[in-house]
């Protein structure tokens, strides 16, 4: 199945353009509440934010009535994204190189999901709390349970030194993108 994807906008200097989020929530427990008390009917709700980490849980649920009767319960909740972006990335650029950077996007959602996809150009390779100096977009969806790849054209600019690019998805807010 093929998406049709509409032209990269041209690079350009990103004035005011926000960097987004990386994750950095890696923790290995997710929540912990010991004194978590049930409704009269004997519903409880607990809820937290999952971690970053894209992994599988065990959630285990301890409970005892007024009488001390036990109870145990365990479940497996997975942690992960709805959509994979990897990249093929060169060893090596040199001043003046003409690169073609392939991006593929892969989705595990029942669904397609449409969004902007960024290439994100910085002046050396820490981009941590630094702004980008070039952004390119493509507008693209991906397949429900599919893939899709895009290449970006990077021009290795004529002065020396590291260059650090970031390529990120970011869905549109309804996920489901745009007809093309």
């Amino acid at each position: 199945e093929v998406a049709v994807e509409e032209e990269a906008i041209p690079f350009a200097f990103a004035a005011g353009v926000e960097a987004p989020a990386v994750r950095e929530n890696f923790a290995d427990a997710l929540a912990f509440e010991p004194f978590l008390r049930s409704d009269s009917e004997g519903r409880a709700e607990l809820s937290f934010s999952t971690s970053d980490k894209l992994s599988t849980f065990k959630v285990m649920l301890f409970a005892h009535d007024k009488a001390m009767r036990n109870a145990l319960l365990t479940r497996e909740m997975t942690v992960s994204i709805p959509v994979k972006v990897a990249v093929a990335e060169p060893k090596y650029l040199y001043v003046g190189d003409q690169y073609k950077m392939a991006v593929s996007l892969s989705s595990n959602e029942n669904t397609p999901v449409g969004g902007t996809l960024w290439l994100y150009q910085y002046d050396g390779s820490d981009y941590a709390g630094s702004k980008p100096v070039k952004a390119s977009s493509v507008k693209i969806m991906v397949p429900a349970s599919g893939a899709v790849s895009h290449q970006f054209e990077v021009a290795v600019p004529k002065e020396a030194g590291e260059r650090g690019l970031k390529v990120v998805f970011v869905s549109d807010p309804d996920g489901q993108g745009e007809s093309f």
